[in-house]
């Protein structure tokens, strides 16, 4: 395909968290590599989607917090797993048919617009 290299990266899971929502910690997370992907098992078979997840922070982050790594800032790529993500995608309501006509037409106006300089 043009202009772009298809990569793998084979790791390992270091940590499941099942509470208060499952979720995978890979070795080497602080690596966001792949970020927003798929995720496969050894089988071939999906197993989740990488993503970012924040923890609340109480304090200020300081210059060392930023300058050493995702954890530190208190995100960290995780595996949400596949089940979730369709558990997910289940509670959006479907569009209503108007809506949908009215969206590509707000879409079409805003492509045939003049952009600014």
């Amino acid at each position: 395909m043009g202009n772009r290299a298809n990569t793998i990266a084979l790791m390992r899971v270091a940590a499941v968290v099942d509470k208060p929502r499952t979720f995978f910690v890979l070795e080497g997370s602080g690596n966001t590599f792949g970020m927003g992907g798929p995720v496969f098992g050894s089988d071939g078979k999906p197993v989740g989607v990488l993503l970012l997840r924040s923890g609340k922070s109480e304090t200020g982050l300081g210059m060392a917090a930023m300058l050493s790594g995702p954890n530190n800032l208190g995100i960290m790529p995780v595996v949400v797993p596949i089940d979730d993500i369709v558990d997910s995608a289940k509670q959006v309501p479907p569009m209503k048919p108007k809506e949908a006509a009215a969206k590509e037409k707000e879409a079409a106006q805003d492509d045939a617009a003049p952009k600014a300089k």
